[in-house]
């Protein structure tokens, strides 16, 4: 049987999981889009959103490398949270992609950050003043 600490730490670890996933789902701001007012959010929901960026990143690269940074990507473009849709060059997608990469990446850190956190933790109360929220870039 599991010491009631280890209960508590294993739960705050799903607190963990958890912040994360929500971050994750609410995308990643970009710049706004040629003619566009606002802002608008890369979708990062599940595996299949973060798959097709980690795809348009390497044909954005192949694109680049053979001098075709102008081109448009391929119909239907990039589809944001607000669902609306974008066509717009390899270049200009790349350079998204740079910066969401680098989002990624602080939430990346900041979620192992918080669990590492969790782990060592000495006591409950320790545990309880973990605030989840904060670190998220």
């Amino acid at each position: 049987m599991p010491q009631p600490f280890e209960a508590f730490r294993r739960r705050k670890l799903a607190e963990v999981n958890a912040a994360y996933a929500e971050y994750l789902a609410k995308g990643f701001p970009t710049a706004p889009f040629e003619g566009e007012p606002e802002p608008e959010t890369l979708q990062c929901r599940h595996d299949t959103d973060r798959t097709n960026w980690i795809s348009l990143q390497i044909a954005c690269f192949a694109t680049r490398d053979a001098g075709l940074e102008g081109e448009l990507i391929p119909a239907p473009g990039i589809r944001c949270t607000s669902n609306r849709m974008y066509r717009i060059t390899y270049g200009d997608a790349l350079a998204r992609l740079w910066v969401l990469f680098d989002q990624a990446n602080a939430a990346q850190a900041n979620f192992w950050r918080l669990k590492d956190a969790v782990r060592d933790c000495p006591t409950r109360q320790a545990l309880n003043d973990i605030d989840l929220s904060e670190g998220w870039p």
